[in-house]
């Protein structure tokens, strides 16, 4: 049996959409509580957590028709800067959203973000965090990091940790600017929405 499957007979859901709902609440509610201090000893189950957490960013969020252009084959995942995931993003890596194909790539800088519809800061990049969002400006991007106050300096999704469990900030003024429709549901999971 897969996971999904245990999930839709747990929640008593049907369909692949609200199954896929209801496996994000169950990794944002249940994960933390199964972890415990584990999760803030080890690095890697931290960021395999997230990469699990952007991979159901993608389902629950649209794009624009300027953020669709390009390869309608691949939904792009950039990670800007040092690369905290180590291993934590095989699991996601090629894995479909919404008909197409999710694709991780490393870049250096801000000029190598050209089809990338997600991008994840990394904290090694938190001396150019005003820098970068200023050059992301308008662009359909989904911008995600853990960089502290994220969602709160004009990032749209910024993860938090409390009490050892990883919640995220949304900020619905900047999804707006980036022509990205963040669905209510995961608006409903967020810690707090900044408008």
């Amino acid at each position: 049996m897969t996971l999904l499957y245990l999930i839709s007979k747990l929640c008593g859901v049907a369909n692949r959409r609200q199954v896929t709902f209801a496996g994000l609440v169950v990794l944002l509610l249940v994960f933390p509580v199964l972890s415990g201090k584990a999760l803030a000893m080890d690095g890697l189950a931290e960021y395999e957590v997230k990469s699990a957490f952007l991979y159901n960013f993608a389902k629950f969020v649209e794009w624009g028709a300027q953020g669709t252009a390009g390869d309608q084959q691949e939904l792009g995942l950039c990670i800007l800067g040092k690369d905290p995931f180590g291993g934590g993003m095989d699991a996601v890596k090629g894995r479909p959203v919404k008909n197409r194909r999710l694709v991780v790539k490393q870049i250096n800088g801000i000029d190598e973000m050209g089809q990338c519809q997600i991008l994840f800061i990394s904290s090694s990049e938190k001396g150019r965090l005003s820098e970068i969002l200023a050059a992301v400006g308008r662009s359909p991007v989904l911008t995600v990091s853990d960089i502290k106050n994220f969602a709160q300096t004009g990032g749209v999704i910024g993860f938090v940790t409390i009490d050892e469990r990883i919640r995220f900030d949304i900020n619905q003024a900047a999804a707006e600017r980036a022509d990205l429709q963040i669905s209510s549901q995961l608006l409903k999971l967020a810690r707090s929405v900044v408008q």
